[in-house]
């Protein structure tokens, strides 16, 4: 289309100045028009090995009060703090659908006793569970109890912290108190559950409580009361 146009242009150079400006206003013209005409440019494809960019958050943020209704113990002061950190880590992270973040809040809130603790309680005995375990990273003497559980999720062992760090920007390893504190332990949660799967699990299986807190618990302990936090919470906020 342009080589044809510059042809017709040239034809005219030697027909003296005027015809010169009206093939300029010609080419102005034309220019105009295609950019008029130029059709909105499309999302670009994920570069291989990425994954394709998520959706961003398609729910409306939890109110206060909405949050006491769907989790029971937590007081007007705690979910006046909860509720928009919750809000923005779940858009951050995807959590983005009602099954998604029915299922959260009801494993979460199991596992931080409805928002109210952030690290896992016990005695140096106890943590002796998690003292040398490979499978956590747990390679140094003392690290069941520095790498306890943490964060609303229960972010557990040496490996698994410096993970979240790095996803993050937190230096979890070296300050893993940071994990006890509302923002971190939340938006760390939400992290944690984006990446092992647990939108796609709860997109394929929208009720499968059994099915997520196996992938987060390893077991099923505090399965009734996770199923009984997620109806209340699926009553609550709706489906």
């Amino acid at each position: 289309m342009n080589e044809a146009r510059g042809t017709s242009n040239r034809g005219t150079e030697d027909r003296g100045t005027s015809r010169r400006g009206h093939g300029l206003l010609y080419e102005m013209w034309t220019e105009q028009r295609n950019r008029a005409n130029v059709a909105p440019e499309q999302p670009r494809p994920a570069l291989p090995g990425l994954a394709p960019e998520q959706p961003r958050l398609a729910l409306p943020g939890l109110t206060p009060e909405q949050l006491r209704q769907a989790i029971p113990g937590l007081t007007a002061e705690r979910a006046q703090l909860i509720a928009p950190i919750l809000h923005r880590a779940m858009d951050e992270f995807h959590i983005n659908t009602p099954a998604r973040r029915n299922m959260f809040l009801a494993q979460v809130g199991h596992e931080s006793n409805s928002f109210r603790s952030f690290r896992e309680l016990g005695n140096d005995a106890y943590f002796q569970r998690y003292e040398g375990r490979l499978d956590l990273g747990n390679t140094q003497r003392g690290d069941g109890a520095r790498f306890r559980g943490r964060g609303a999720i229960q972010i557990t062992g040496r490996a698994n912290y410096a993970a979240a760090g790095r996803g993050l920007g937190l230096d979890l390893v070296n300050v893993p108190d940071l994990l006890e504190q509302p923002e971190n332990a939340i938006r760390a949660s939400a992290w944690w559950w984006e990446q092992h799967g647990l939108n796609g699990h709860v997109d394929t299986s929208p009720d499968d409580v059994r099915g997520v807190t196996r992938v987060i618990n390893g077991g099923f302990n505090g399965l009734l009361d996770r199923q009984n936090r997620f109806a209340r919470i699926t009553r609550t906020l709706g489906r």
